[in-house]
């Protein structure tokens, strides 16, 4: 084998490695970024600063829309500040668990 057969080949598997670490990484990424903006998110609802709340649910909605979580976090956020938009959540996450009794009674209570 000459030596640019072998750099290729090296090269090859260099960029796949790289790629490939990319790809999971990103996921990987994403799952943290997600579950960091959740928490945080509990403590500013805890404190009631609600600004910074709403910014946090926002960026994990935006990372993960179907998140049931911070769409139910993002229905209590605006519940607690007398939003109408406060159902139209509700409804969001009874339709991303629809096998949830508790769901769809919190969207009837909201209602």
């Amino acid at each position: 084998m000459n030596s640019f057969a072998r750099k290729l080949i090296v090269i090859s598997l260099v960029m796949s490695v790289v790629a490939a670490a990319g790809w999971f990484g990103r996921k990987a990424y994403k799952r943290t970024a997600e579950g960091k903006l959740i928490r945080q998110a509990a403590l500013c609802l805890d404190q009631k600063d609600w600004r910074n709340a709403s910014l946090c649910l926002q960026r994990a909605l935006q990372i993960n829309p179907d998140g049931v979580e911070p769409t139910a976090m993002m229905a209590d956020l605006m519940e607690a500040a007398g939003s109408p938009t406060a159902v139209g959540w509700r409804v969001r996450v009874a339709q991303l668990e629809p096998q949830s009794a508790e769901r769809r009674f919190q969207w009837a209570r909201t209602a």
